[in-house]
């Protein structure tokens, strides 16, 4: 095999082994708890709302679905 045959397999070797080292690294530092564990939240802040809302009319109904043209 050739100078780029060797190098393209040399480099593929050391992407794949570097590959593998960062993702046992980063499996490393996770939490091992369930997906189905319940999120603990804070029920007892009041939900936030933009200031100066207040002051808006209430929106308008959306339109009928019927066509204001009558089709044949």
């Amino acid at each position: 095999a050739n100078l780029l045959t060797r190098a393209t397999a040399v480099l593929a070797a050391s992407f794949l082994a570097m590959s593998l080292i960062l993702a046992i690294i980063a499996g490393r530092d996770r939490d091992s708890g369930s997906l189905m564990q319940p999120v603990a939240t804070d029920s007892a802040l009041p939900s936030p709302t933009a200031p100066g809302l207040g002051d808006l009319p209430p929106p308008e109904p959306a339109p009928s679905e019927e066509p204001e043209i009558p089709l044949r």
